[in-house]
């Protein structure tokens, strides 16, 4: 309501920062800790790591496979953890330097204005190695 209920550009900004936060606290905080199935022992459907899907662009089943594969199997391992950095940071003194790095501050604020699209197709990516697909081949003819 605050977001669009005025013309005020205080008002705006304030709505945007406060939906800003709603969306982090909900994907970020409350479900990956429910996609991990931290409160599954509770029984309650609405916050079960089977039946949660949140407001993402990529599914939650989706991200649940990809993150628990690919993080939690080989977590902070340089070309195996693909949280490490989402492959466009470099987050670690293991991964050689390169000039393309000067423009990792630009690259972390792209990141963050689109990371729910990175998210997606980065675990979209992983769902494809789990079914054995090589990355670059044609999934339909």
């Amino acid at each position: 309501a605050v977001l669009f209920g005025s013309r005020n550009r205080w008002a705006w900004l304030g709505g945007t920062a406060m939906l800003s936060v709603a969306k982090i606290i909900e994907n970020m905080e409350l479900g990956h800790n429910v996609s991990h199935g931290q409160w599954d022992w509770m029984n309650d459907p609405e916050i079960h790591s089977t039946s949660w899907e949140w407001d993402m662009t990529g599914p939650s089943a989706q991200w649940r496979r990809a993150h628990n594969y690919s993080h939690h199997t080989y977590t902070n391992v340089l070309g195996k953890d693909e949280d490490l950095g989402f492959g466009i940071l470099r987050m670690t003194r293991d991964e050689a330097w390169r000039p393309v790095h000067l423009a990792q501050p630009a690259a972390n604020l792209l990141l963050a204005a689109t990371f729910e699209w990175g998210i997606a197709l980065h675990d979209l990516g992983i769902e494809k190695e789990l079914a054995g697909i090589a990355p670059g081949a044609k999934t339909s003819p």
